[in-house]
């Protein structure tokens, strides 16, 4: 998808080319699709829509339009602020009628047909979610709500200036997700592709992901997945902007060439090394260790998040004793762990543990250097015996 729309955009095969193998190894693409992630099929569904608003912007049509919105109701049914992706129509709408290859009434005519077509399409992916209006309604409330209030230890209720809305996206999560390589590529064809571009262009190209930015910047609640949709844009706008140094003659030439190299094998690097890691699941790993390898009559605490929600099994064996809790209750831990026969494992992740860090509360900071260094008020009983990280 993001091939075709570049060629659709910019005509040339190169720049097509060069976005296309950026978006074949971008590292969170090959991490999500690794745990096929929901925001994975929102990728799928939003490239094809904005590719789709790209031929609408050249050649429209009815049957284009329809396609378009049946598409975007597609994204919208994977998850709501699919609905974004709409935004690429009204930039093809624009342009179509800019460019006189149809009149603005019928351009405003085919918006609305695929907005209407894009309910349909929402309607057939997930039909009780409009059989049961009222609980989607709660629903999509009930995400507003998360989004903008947080997620425990994934938004930006954390001390430092790169937890600040807008700046966190483009100082941290952006880097990471791209690599700095290509993430410096993106940066650079931005102005590039602002310069050298049509302002048709440019609106097609980053209508969805000025949109996209503006109410996902909106919220604390910051995922890095969550801002995958528009990366395939901003991969197009990196090639552009290395297509410019490529085209050029002598230097200019090879120092395209030279940057496009170590863009591209520096990803691809990353990508495969940062990839390796999930080869094997921390928690199930963790789970088979307690399995095999627990001392017959042991007791363990799991020390979980405020949520008291633990993501790992309880080992099946029946002589094996389980508590979970909060950080906040570890102190509590005492008395069951004295009363408990057998030997005492405290059971965290490091996950967990970075999360109470962000939050910056020296009272929290205070118990994790505890049992992170199993000293102080801990030291002074013999319950910990292991402090195992996930």
């Amino acid at each position: 998808m993001t091939v075709l729309a570049a060629r659709e955009i910019y005509r040339s095969n190169r720049v097509a080319l060069i976005a296309g193998t950026f978006a074949a190894i971008t590292p969170i693409f090959v991490w999500d699709a690794h745990f096929a992630t929901s925001d994975m099929g929102l990728l799928l569904w939003t490239a094809l829509a904005f590719y789709l608003a790209t031929v609408a912007a050249n050649r429209p049509s009815l049957k284009i339009y329809v396609l378009g919105g049946l598409v975007v109701g597609l994204a919208i049914a994977t998850k709501f602020n699919g609905a974004l992706v709409g935004t690429s129509f009204i930039a093809a709408s624009v342009i179509g009628a800019a460019r006189g290859r149809v009149s603005w009434q019928v351009a405003t005519r085919l918006l609305i047909i695929a907005g209407v077509l894009s309910l349909v399409g929402f309607g057939l992916a997930s039909p009780y979610s409009i059989e049961h209006l009222g609980e989607t309604v709660e629903a999509f409330a009930f995400e507003t709500r998360h989004v903008s209030g947080g997620h425990f230890g994934f938004d930006l209720d954390a001390v430092g200036w790169q937890y600040t809305k807008g700046i966190y996206q483009l100082a941290a999560a952006f880097p990471f997700s791209f690599g700095f390589a290509l993430y410096a590529a993106v940066l650079a064809g931005l102005v590039a592709a602002i310069r050298v571009s049509s302002w048709r262009q440019t609106l097609l190209l980053l209508a969805f992901p000025a949109a996209y930015m503006a109410a996902t910047t909106s919220w604390i609640f910051v995922p890095l997945r969550y801002y995958m949709p528009i990366f395939p844009m901003l991969l197009i706008a990196a090639a552009v902007g290395l297509d410019r140094l490529i085209g050029g003659e002598g230097t200019r030439k090879r120092v395209g060439m030279t940057a496009l190299g170590l863009v591209v094998a520096y990803t691809l690097v990353f990508t495969v090394t940062s990839t390796w890691r999930f080869t094997e699941d921390t928690r199930v790993t963790a789970a088979r260790w307690l399995e095999d390898e627990l001392p017959a009559q042991s007791h363990l605490v799991y020390l979980q998040p405020r949520f008291q929600i633990s993501y790992m099994p309880d080992p099946d064996r029946p002589d094996v004793q389980t508590r979970r809790m909060g950080v906040q209750g570890i102190r509590a831990a005492r008395s069951f762990a004295s009363t408990a026969a057998g030997d005492g494992l405290l059971v965290t992740s490091g996950l967990t543990y970075h999360r109470y860090y962000r939050q910056g509360r020296p009272e929290w900071q205070g118990i994790w250097d505890a049992v992170r260094k199993r000293s102080g008020e801990l030291r002074t009983r013999s319950y910990v015996r292991h402090v195992v990280p996930q």
